[in-house]
């Protein structure tokens, strides 16, 4: 069996091989895309609708750095950038979002600090971080949703205690 697998292993590498042409396309330029879009829509002030999403950034290593937002108008096709501090890329950076009855977006965000960050996007990209509503700093909120009462109601799984919980995010 060893002397076949020579044999073959000798033959392979000795006859001729058929050689291929590779074909570039001069001027040719590849990125990666790290545009991630969010499945949602709203309406600006003006009543033009806007779509958004974040492009992630990566330093040499493979880190994740701070993500930039970017709020396109569907109608007008304007595109605006905000960075976002402190709100890093990586993959599931973001976990869930909702809008409360003034449209403010809120984002929980599956960071090492697993904050929630709000953006109103009526008329530009204003951005707020209002940290981790829980006690356990490395808890995720993994449903989120505005009451009656203007307060935003935000629920996470503890893995210590395997329960659910609520809390609260005062209006500010």
């Amino acid at each position: 069996m060893k002397r076949i697998l020579w044999i073959f292993l000798i033959s392979a590498f000795t006859s001729k091989a058929q050689s291929y042409t590779i074909d570039t396309l001069p001027n040719a330029v590849a990125y990666v895309n790290a545009f991630t879009p969010l499945s949602l829509y709203g309406i600006a002030n003006n009543g033009n609708y806007y779509t958004a999403g974040f492009i992630q950034h990566y330093d040499d290593y493979g880190r994740g750095s701070e993500v930039d937002f970017v709020r396109i108008n569907l109608t007008t096709k304007q595109v605006a950038y905000k960075r976002l501090p402190k709100v890093f890329s990586g993959n599931g950076f973001y976990w869930i979002y909702t809008f409360d009855r003034e449209g403010n977006l809120y984002l929980s965000m599956n960071t090492a600090n697993r904050k929630i960050i709000r953006l109103n996007l009526k008329d530009s990209i204003a951005f707020s971080d209002l940290g981790n509503p829980f006690i356990n700093a490395t808890t995720l909120a993994y449903s989120a949703s505005p009451g009656r009462d203007n307060n935003l109601y935000v629920s996470a799984l503890f893995q210590q205690s395997k329960l659910f919980i609520d809390k609260a995010i005062q209006r500010y």
